[in-house]
């Protein structure tokens, strides 16, 4: 049974600064995991429900779950405006804010990894337009639900810290005997 000191740290347990931040980098990738899972493989938002379609965002027509063009695009009936090839049918009956794949790529863990923070976000040009999309569909961020999804995998990633800590400490005090 281990012992818990005041800061509820384990007694004998040396956390380095690298370690920490090694840590966080890991918590940065589980956050920025669930906000690709949430937005793009599940279609839903900042607050649990699907993503606005077309038609209630706007009065023009609509095909599908997209705009008139968009939609067709996506369905594989029209080519991409300036696209010399087609991209191929994709389902238009949700959004899912996936069209090239970029934007879900270029959410990523950025430099600012601290012993005790991280910072999550849009690397490159998709940062130019993200802004855009998330004012008419929020996706920023993770969710209520998707946070308690975090909380219980960085609970396992501690844990898991904790187990291989424990497994060379028994295999340096072997190595002593």
């Amino acid at each position: 049974m281990t012992k818990k000191t005041r800061a509820g740290r384990r007694r004998g347990m040396l956390l380095t600064k690298a370690k920490l931040k090694m840590f966080m980098g890991e918590v940065g990738s589980i956050v920025a995991t669930t906000i690709k899972a949430q937005t793009f493989d599940q279609g839903k938002g900042l607050d649990d429900r699907p993503h606005k379609r077309h038609s209630q965002l706007s009065d023009k027509k609509s095909f599908g779950a997209y705009s008139y063009t968009w939609g067709r695009v996506r369905a594989g009936l029209a080519k991409h405006p300036g696209s010399k090839t087609n991209r191929g049918v994709r389902d238009t009956s949700k959004v899912t804010l996936e069209y090239t794949g970029s934007l879900r790529r270029q959410i990523q863990v950025l430099s600012g990894i601290t012993t005790s923070s991280v910072t999550v976000g849009i690397i490159g040009n998709a940062g130019n337009y993200a802004g855009f999309v998330h004012k008419l569909r929020p996706f920023l961020g993770v969710s209520k639900k998707g946070w308690k999804l975090v909380e219980i995998q960085v609970h396992d990633l501690f844990a898991l810290m904790v187990k291989q800590h424990d497994a060379s400490k028994a295999i340096r005090r072997a190595k002593k005997k």
